[in-house]
């Protein structure tokens, strides 16, 4: 909706007194935008809820993409007389905003309002919306919050772990991976040595992996590893200058039935030597051990 368009069908009684609303913050909007907010404020002030109203939203959202006020007013409007048509036409501006802006709070939020009040989603066409904003960003946090939000509410789960099993080795570094990655199997009980055996790989092509690292510690109980992964950790620590396996070897030390303070204390050499710069770091942990 063009902007002068959605004004014009305001008279100029249908405004609020600025000198009424007390001190404020002088924007320096174009006058069109300035309206428009000042149309808003009337109209959340006077309840009232219009097609109209939603015609100045959008045309104010696709100014300022997160303007509360603009969003909270169309879910009123929804929530109060929208159809199921309506929400379906709002899903398709949604849709167009996200686009748009990727990274814009509150249209991610917007969304969920919508599916919520459909009471149902086309998870085939949400699947594909979803992977086209992960192509231009994989690491887009409000994306990633927002399929896991998806994925509790209406149920998808066997064909999470397919799709992050496909894109995980196409960047075994991206944090954002390993962790809906954690949040899948915690609810789906994987196998452990399923689990086990995906880290191993990542870490064995880049021992640096911190993301790998950390996910291949969250499956053992207080981080203490069992013989295999014992091994296969002091394996990577002799044969890489990496100070993950150092950190991990001394945690499950620390955590052990046994703590062992003299390899403790080793190891805490060892990672100032790797990684000097976390020393500090690495004298906090030393005093942990105990004598």
């Amino acid at each position: 909706m063009d902007l002068k368009k959605a004004i014009s069908q305001f008279g100029n009684e249908e405004q609020i007194d600025e000198q009424l609303l007390g001190p404020s913050i002088e924007y320096r909007f174009v006058p069109e935008l300035l309206r428009a907010l000042n149309i808003l404020r009337f109209l959340v002030v006077k309840k009232e809820y219009s097609r109209r109203g939603m015609e100045v939203t959008l045309a104010i959202i696709k100014r300022i993409g997160n303007h509360y006020v603009a969003w909270s007013y169309r879910c009123e409007f929804l929530e109060k007389i929208g159809s199921e048509e309506d929400l379906l036409e709002e899903l398709a501006i949604n849709t167009e905003r996200i686009k748009a802006e990727p990274k814009g709070f509150q249209c991610w939020n917007h969304r969920k309002f919508i599916f919520e009040k459909l009471g149902k989603v086309d998870l085939e066409k949400e699947k594909s919306f979803m992977d086209e904003i992960l192509t231009h960003d994989s690491k887009n946090y409000h994306l990633w919050s927002y399929r896991t939000w998806l994925c509790e509410r209406f149920g998808f789960w066997e064909h999470e772990m397919k799709f992050i099993n496909s894109i995980l080795p196409l960047d075994l570094l991206n944090n954002s991976f390993w962790s809906y990655r954690h949040f899948l199997t915690s609810h789906l009980k994987q196998p452990l040595e399923e689990e086990k055996a995906v880290c191993e790989t990542a870490i064995e092509t880049n021992p640096k992996n911190e993301s790998a690292w950390n996910y291949y510690s969250s499956l053992f109980q207080n981080e203490c590893l069992d013989e295999k992964a014992l091994e296969f950790t002091e394996k990577i620590a002799k044969n890489s200058n990496s100070h993950f396996p150092l950190r991990a070897l001394f945690f499950h030390h620390l955590n052990s039935e046994q703590p062992d303070s003299k390899k403790m204390t080793q190891l805490i050499e060892d990672l100032n030597k790797t990684a000097p710069e976390r020393s500090a770091y690495w004298t906090h942990l030393a005093s942990r051990i105990k004598n």
